[in-house]
């Protein structure tokens, strides 16, 4: 997987035996979010193709539109 992940894009697996469980680390390089780093922990259960897979953020950020 990390082969395929953009160089702005890690991945951590805490367990090597559960690839379904990791944190995934992205830091753009530009635009507004540039020099950021935000971070997911990321589940795909077993049942992926029925059962949606979660992930929650670390960091709490707002995206704010104007028009």
């Amino acid at each position: 997987m990390e082969e395929q992940l953009p160089r702005t894009c890690k991945v951590h697996f805490e367990d090597h035996n559960q690839l379904h469980l990791f944190a995934l680390t992205i830091a753009p390089e530009d635009g507004f979010w540039s020099g950021g780093k935000f971070k997911f922990y990321v589940n795909v259960p077993e049942e992926y193709n029925i059962v949606v897979s979660s992930q929650f953020d670390l960091q709490r950020f707002f995206i704010f539109i104007y028009y």
